[in-house]
């Protein structure tokens, strides 16, 4: 219907869910640039303008996506890493990850040479739970979430500023981890929603 046909209270209601669809519209780039660049990440500038007319300079951070595994043994305990974080200053409980590298066959690929590289975890059994955008407000890198069956069997290779000690632990410890802020990774918190309720 067109909106001289409503009645007053639908014709709000008409207007209100134009203005919302316009909020949503997608954002134009008018301008971009790389202003910083490593071999880790790269920051982007873009100029752009928003569906209402206001521009700004919007900053994105780019990386290749990352991969995080809940590791489980024969016994049901999940494997947990604690290792030294600068950026925060403390020592954070975390699952295994890593990001993935160009020579990774596929993201199954990549978790499972993490595994071997940070704690010797061979995974009997693999599987991808999601995959989840890591700051969306940010960053176009995504994390791709897995679950996995197995246990230690090799020594690991991790580099030499990767300073871990893994342990396995029973599934209640985990949430009593994070009731006590040990394990505060955002991508921990969403790989345990979604492996618990496998």
């Amino acid at each position: 219907r067109r909106s001289s046909d409503l009645g007053i209270l639908d014709n709000i209601r008409y207007i209100v869910m134009q203005s919302d669809d316009q909020k949503l519209k997608p954002w134009k780039t008018t301008a971009q640039e790389i202003v910083f660049e490593n071999k880790w990440f790269k920051i982007r500038k873009r100029h752009m303008q928003t569906p209402a007319g206001a521009e700004l300079d919007y900053f994105i951070h780019e990386a290749p996506d990352s991969v995080i595994c809940v590791c489980v043994n024969d016994d049901n305990k999940v494997l947990v890493e604690r290792q030294y974080r600068p950026p925060v200053e403390k020592v954070s409980v975390d699952y295994p990850a890593g990001r993935a590298e160009a020579d990774d066959a596929s993201t199954e690929a990549a978790i499972r040479r993490e595994l071997l590289e940070e704690v010797g975890f061979t995974a009997k059994t693999i599987k991808q739970l999601a995959v989840i955008d890591s700051e969306p407000g940010f960053s176009i890198k995504r994390t791709h979430v897995f679950l996995a069956q197995g246990s230690i069997d090799t020594e690991a290779t991790s580099e030499e500023t990767e300073n871990i000690i893994a342990e396995f632990v029973e599934p209640s410890e985990i949430l009593a981890m994070i009731a006590r802020g040990e394990m505060a990774c955002t991508f921990c918190l969403s790989a345990t929603l979604l492996a618990f309720k496998e």
